[in-house]
């Protein structure tokens, strides 16, 4: 016969703690250095306790810092219910990170953003540079190309991640590069587009690449439409620096590891031997 609760409880378990509730929410603290709850996160919880709130504890040391559990306290907080909580004496900030891996995992800006309140330098370099970019850390990651291994995200999540001044400048130079793209080449769709920009940084990455070169051929176009695909607005960008040239060919789309079948239908042979006062349309853009 089947052991009822009660039984199970007295005889195969042991009482550890108790489980405290309240309303009073002032009296828990941030831990020191965690992640903030996203806007996101919050409204999901929210969802969720429209169709049922469950007494779910959240975990807060001695010092009733919260552990785990700030999304479900902010969210108890906008419905005014009482939190449950349990506590867990003598743990911190690396405690507090293996426990949320558990549960909703860090993100890289979670991680970057936490060291960065703890001091280290690169990461708060990074921070900065972030605030003065307005792109993703990834995105400036990505452009600024720190010698930091292969894997980025156990780099970030470790704190060993390399990134000084001379980053931010790279990340600097080359937003200002594709500004000046951006602004040289007559593009059809308006706004820049994530796939062009993801395009154009690509493109500053071919070792041959010649920007004053390119800005020149730029200027020279009359129209340009951005590829559906990276691979296809590469391949665009490739015609436009290589019309009428008599360098060396470089083919950007070479750059990408794996090359994906172009959907772009508006690309047509042209003819080398057409004179520089002639309009054509190639790539994508038409020359003159």
């Amino acid at each position: 016969m089947k052991e009822n609760l009660d039984e199970i409880l007295k005889n195969k378990c042991t009482e550890i703690g108790k489980v405290y509730e309240t309303q009073n929410y002032d009296i828990f603290n941030e831990m020191p250095f965690n992640r903030t709850v996203s806007q996101g996160r919050l409204k999901t919880i929210l969802t969720s306790l429209e169709e049922r709130i469950l007494p779910v504890p959240i975990a807060v040391n001695e010092n009733l810092e919260i552990l785990d559990g700030q999304g479900r306290l902010e969210a108890f907080k906008k419905i005014g219910a009482p939190i449950p909580f349990v506590i867990i004496k003598d743990v911190d900030i690396t405690d507090c990170i293996r426990l949320n891996r558990s549960s909703t995992k860090w993100k890289n800006a979670d991680y970057i953003e936490s060291f960065a309140e703890q001091g280290n330098e690169n990461y708060i370099e990074l921070v900065k540079c972030q605030r003065e970019v307005k792109l993703t850390y990834e995105r400036i990651i990505e452009l600024s190309k720190p010698q930091n291994g292969t894997k980025r995200h156990e780099t970030i999540a470790t704190g060993q991640l390399i990134f000084t001044k001379e980053h931010t400048k790279i990340v600097k130079q080359k937003i200002k590069m594709a500004n000046e793209i951006f602004e040289a080449l007559p593009i059809e769709r308006t706004g820049k587009n994530r796939e062009f920009l993801n395009a154009v940084f690509t493109m500053f990455d071919h070792k041959d690449y010649d920007h004053k070169w390119m800005l020149k051929k730029c200027r020279q176009a009359v129209k340009f439409k951005t590829g559906r695909t990276k691979f296809d607005t590469l391949e665009a960008l490739s015609k436009v620096y290589n019309y009428n040239s008599r360098r060396e060919l470089l083919h950007f789309e070479d750059l990408l590891s794996q090359k994906t079948q172009s959907t772009c239908d508006n690309v047509a042979s042209y003819d080398d031997r057409q004179k520089d006062d002639q309009r054509t349309t190639i790539g994508g853009y038409v020359n003159a």
